[in-house]
């Protein structure tokens, strides 16, 4: 390709980094995805690649855990009553993989503690916190005592990247639950990780950006909640 305005030019990979903003190795596999080509194992032996992948392990395994929560938990009944409230049907919610996290203090920090028991990927005990701190999941206590969840009693948002995989999240305080304490925000994001710069990623793109090519339009809106209306 080459714009004749600017000068810019290259081939497919070049074109779907600078589109997507995305590192070459990203690129290479997006494309790869959408044609159905098969890569190589790659990076085994490289430990910023292996723990590239093990945080996004943990997001996701973050995010499933939340939507599981949602829908069967009675503590999130709370949850579920404001979606209605707010005309979220059970299909949008899913489609945006909406969740809900426990008000317990380290309910999700003591899921993920043995995480690696599962998911050898994720390494020895006691690890996947640590990884989990760098992605603002959880905190450590003070004087070095255990870890403690940072969302606690909030609908969960998981935002995520070009290529649909979760990078952080987006939270919000539910009435009636100790998340509306007036002291607290009543939306919480996810701090800047290795995952996720904050202005480097929309909520919700990664499923309208196909429709927003094919329209030649596309409607930026505030909140979370906007998006899903």
């Amino acid at each position: 390709f080459h714009c004749f305005g600017c000068g810019a030019g290259g081939n497919v990979f070049t074109f779907i980094m600078r589109m997507e903003n995305l590192p070459f190795p990203d690129g290479v596999e997006r494309l790869a995805r959408r044609y159905g080509i098969t890569l190589p194992e790659r990076g085994d032996d490289d430990p910023a690649i292996r723990r590239r992948e093990a945080f996004f392990r943990l997001n996701d395994k973050a995010a499933k855990f939340f939507q599981r929560y949602l829908w069967d938990a009675a503590e999130a009944e709370a949850g579920r009553t404001y979606l209605r409230e707010r005309g979220i049907s059970r299909a949008t919610a899913d489609h945006f993989l909406l969740g809900y996290s426990p008000g317990g203090g380290d309910v999700l920090a003591r899921r993920l503690r043995d995480a690696g028991s599962d998911d050898p990927a994720l390494g020895a005990p006691g690890r996947p916190l640590v990884l989990a701190q760098e992605l603002g999941l959880v905190s450590e206590r003070r004087g070095g005592n255990g870890h403690y969840d940072r969302f606690r009693a909030r609908l969960m948002f998981p935002i995520t990247d070009s290529a649909g995989r979760v990078v952080g999240f987006g939270s919000r305080s539910i009435p009636g639950t100790p998340s509306a304490n007036a002291d607290l925000p009543k939306y919480l994001n996810s701090p800047e990780t290795p995952l996720y710069r904050k202005g480097s990623h929309l909520y919700g793109l990664s499923g309208a950006r196909d429709a927003i090519r094919k329209s030649g339009r596309a409607v930026v809106v505030e909140g979370y909640f906007d998006v899903l209306a």
